[in-house]
């Protein structure tokens, strides 16, 4: 009897020896221990590196075995900011797939996954589970084109809107599971097209056990590191962690950034404007480094602007370290932090407020952050693991 085969679409899948979220490859990990053959397709151009990561052969893609999961490298168009040429990118990432994929003479998958960011990935998941005769299961962790609504950049009747909302409207319907990340999603299914509650999974990003960082000991120095590592795009909405930076005069308090992305520069030039010496700016580290960097920070800041549907996909590496979290997001469904007690929120509408809160806190809180830091790291253990999760999927899929 042949392993189950599971064939996953993700244009930003990405191995833990690059910057960025590996929720698919840690997935399949779990995966290939159980017994599973598992095959990630995804771009060779890194969306925050922007750059290709790997070589291709004259057709165009590269086949690279990493730790038991096969990734199929498509080549995409290059681009360096948001706009058409992106678009181009996206789109072709699905064109060219569909003329790569029946020249590899792999073996036919029992279950395909078409995971957003954004749409595409799902058509072309439902082509091939079609083709094949696979089941398909359509995985949501952005919404198109509600996202772009929520954050104002797309009109809800505008032409894109209704382009995408067609897309997502035969992908769904075409879909017996569906994989969500934000239990908003759900409700949004339901509500908009009536989806069927049971055949939904909620699976948001997991952890590696290699993440859990021993509980650390802080030191009465007075010095605090407050560090955000991840992507530096418009949807962190990190302006927001620099006003923050700017109300803060508190010469012991060091704010980090980790990471790049399209909005980097712009963020540089507007702290070099207000003549900002507390913000200390660094480059992105691979995901393997990520529990190191985490562990010489005092407390850990997690940003995001108007997206409401996802999953934070940094919160539980942060809580994975033993480390108080402070968050500004927008989706309070996303918060666990204030019922297990582990950092801190903030209101991202009130700059002032949220100054003085942080600093009152990062005060009378500071000989309890070991204590604070643990309960956070407990919640990922018994909750969040990718090997917990797996199992959750295993269940889901039902091969």
């Amino acid at each position: 009897m042949k392993n189950p085969s599971i064939w996953i679409f993700n244009h930003y899948a990405q191995s833990d020896n690059l910057p960025g979220g590996t929720r698919h490859y840690d997935l399949a990990q779990e995966l290939v221990k159980k017994g599973f053959e598992v095959t990630i397709f995804a771009s060779g151009f890194h969306h925050a590196l922007l750059r290709d990561v790997v070589k291709y052969n004259k057709k165009k893609y590269f086949i690279e075995d990493i730790s038991g999961v096969k990734f199929i490298w498509v080549k995409t168009h290059s681009y360096q900011k948001n706009g058409l040429n992106r678009m181009i990118n996206i789109v072709s990432y699905a064109l060219r797939l569909n003329y790569i994929i029946p020249n590899l003479n792999l073996l036919k998958p029992d279950i395909i996954i078409g995971s957003t960011v954004h749409p595409f990935a799902g058509i072309i998941a439902k082509k091939f589970s079609k083709k094949y005769e696979a089941k398909f299961i359509f995985e949501i962790r952005d919404l198109w084109p509600q996202t772009f609504i929520d954050m104002g950049l797309w009109k809800k009747n505008g032409f894109s809107s209704r382009v995408f909302r067609y897309i997502e409207k035969i992908t769904v319907r075409g879909s017996k599971k569906m994989i969500v990340l934000s239990p908003l999603t759900i409700k949004y299914l339901k509500e908009t097209y009536g989806y069927n509650q049971k055949n939904i999974l909620l699976l948001p990003n997991g952890v590696k056990k290699n993440f859990l960082n021993k509980t650390p000991k802080y030191e009465g120095n007075n010095k605090i590191d407050i560090t955000y590592l991840g992507g530096i795009d418009k949807v962190h909405g990190l302006e927001y962690l620099i006003s923050l930076a700017n109300e803060i005069k508190d010469n012991n308090i060091t704010f980090n950034i980790y990471g790049e992305g399209k909005e980097k520069k712009n963020l540089q030039t507007l702290c070099e404007a207000k003549n900002l010496k507390n913000i200390i700016w660094h480059g992105s580290v691979p995901k393997t480094e990520v529990p190191k960097v985490l562990s010489e920070s005092t407390v850990l800041f997690v940003s995001t602007s108007n997206v409401l549907y996802g999953s934070e996909n940094k919160l539980y590496d942060y809580m994975a370290s033993a480390k108080p979290i402070i968050l500004a997001i927008r989706g309070n469904h996303n918060n666990p932090i204030q019922k297990i007690g582990c950092g801190l929120t903030l209101d991202r509408d009130d700059v002032k407020e949220s100054a003085l809160k942080l600093t009152c806190y990062l005060k009378d809180e500071f000989e309890y952050f070991e204590e604070i830091g643990k309960k956070g790291q407990e919640y990922v253990i018994k909750n969040r693991t990718t090997e917990i999760l797996a199992n959750n999927l295993i269940t889901f899929i039902d091969v």
